[in-house]
């Protein structure tokens, strides 16, 4: 699950090689203007696909970090018997597409529903959007839930887990180009978050569980 000796992730691979295939094609067709344009492409899918280190703050262990980069856009408090709070975080392309593990917990419920890829302000966008869901649960009992909704992205969301995996806090799990992340937390939960936040996967952290 964990890439850290690449400066590229893995889900990298495949865009850049059809990109370059591509680039070779049409040039071979004297068509300047599409190998320019493969190109280009090639270039973004290195750069949308970065794999940097981070470095992984010293928390204590009941400490919950952002699984993604990106702005936090709201936080809502819920009415629900599992969870309280419900913390809504936007990726886009200029920030770092691979996601890290919150703290670490066990796999379960892991869903991966296909659908489209539109706008996160378009009307339809929560009922007919890509997404990938699961929860976290640790030795406690707690349980935390994560749904990633793609929106404009000419990838899907690529989670490297699986139900019954054991995660620990900071490894990487997947990708995410670019799209809405959701966090549910439970009611032992203390937020040390404020919407309009700019966050960091592994880096900021979100609050404790108690």
């Amino acid at each position: 699950m964990d890439n850290n000796l690449y400066i590229l992730h893995k889900h990298a691979i495949k865009y850049i090689a059809y990109a370059f295939i591509a680039a070779i094609i049409f040039l071979i067709l004297d068509l300047e203007l599409l190998a320019v344009a493969a190109f280009i492409f090639m270039l973004l899918s290195a750069y949308v696909f970065r794999n940097p280190e981070k470095s992984i703050q010293d928390y204590e262990k009941n400490a919950f970090v952002s699984p993604v980069d990106g702005e936090v856009l709201n936080i809502e408090y819920l009415e629900d018997d599992m969870f309280a709070y419900k913390v809504t975080i936007a990726s886009r392309y200029q920030d770092v597409s691979v996601l890290r593990v919150p703290y670490s917990a066990k796999v379960q419920n892991l869903t991966f529903v296909k659908g489209t890829r539109l706008a996160k302000d378009a009307k339809l966008f929560d009922a007919l959007n890509e997404y990938a869901s699961f929860e976290l649960v640790d030795e406690d009992n707690h349980i935390v839930k994560v749904v990633h909704k793609l929106s404009r992205s000419f990838a899907p969301v690529s989670l490297d887990i699986n139900n019954n995996d054991e995660l620990i806090k900071g490894e990487r799990y997947g990708t995410m180009l670019s799209g809405i992340t959701a966090i549910y937390l439970p009611k032992s939960f203390k937020l040390h978050l404020t919407a309009g936040t700019k966050v960091s996967a592994s880096e900021t952290l979100l609050g404790y569980l108690f």
